[in-house]
């Protein structure tokens, strides 16, 4: 099942499916992690694999919030809320995720700075650099615009000071 999901996370037909797939990941896992059925199998897209099942659930009401074209707002403001824990030199997931045009990083300082953020496609290879000559000490915020990407699995890194501080996964579906 976690196969399947995840093959239509990363090949859509729709951006509703995905949406269906992440949310059904979710519950797999936790229905792993819950039953006498404990696995230590963990697919390509563990982020969708939850500590607890406040996170599951807080996940799951997050995509369902896009499903219904409420651009999911109100989950990213309590998404936001919830950055303080993030440590300095960090990356937040991307939200939302998947996206299709513009989605949110955050990601943490512990100076003032200058940083970049670079997007590899799955090979590798870069296909954007944003280039930011000053960020704020504290949590910062860099909306992506994702419109020229084509669908797929793309990497992004926060550097600072010429290294790479931090690199998530992000899916982009049109």
């Amino acid at each position: 099942a976690i196969n399947c999901f995840e093959d239509i996370v990363e090949n859509p037909d729709s951006y509703e499916d995905s949406i269906f797939a992440i949310i059904d990941l979710g519950y797999t896992y936790f229905l792993m992690e819950n039953s006498s059925y404990k696995s230590a199998y963990t697919g390509k897209l563990s982020q969708y694999k939850f500590e607890s099942k406040e996170k599951y659930n807080k996940s799951r009401d997050y995509h369902i919030e896009l499903l219904f074209k409420n651009d999911g707002q109100s989950a990213i403001n309590e998404f936001a809320d919830n950055l303080g824990e993030q440590k300095a030199g960090e990356l937040s997931q991307n939200t939302p995720n998947p996206c299709s045009g513009v989605t949110n990083i955050y990601y943490n300082l512990e100076e003032a700075t200058s940083v970049n953020i670079k997007v590899y496609n799955h090979l590798g290879m870069q296909q954007k650099l944003i280039e930011m000559p000053y960020s704020d000490t504290g949590i910062n915020k860099l909306e992506l615009n994702t419109a020229e990407l084509p669908a797929g699995i793309y990497f992004y890194s926060l550097i600072i000071d010429g290294e790479v501080s931090d690199t998530k996964k992000m899916v982009v579906v049109k």
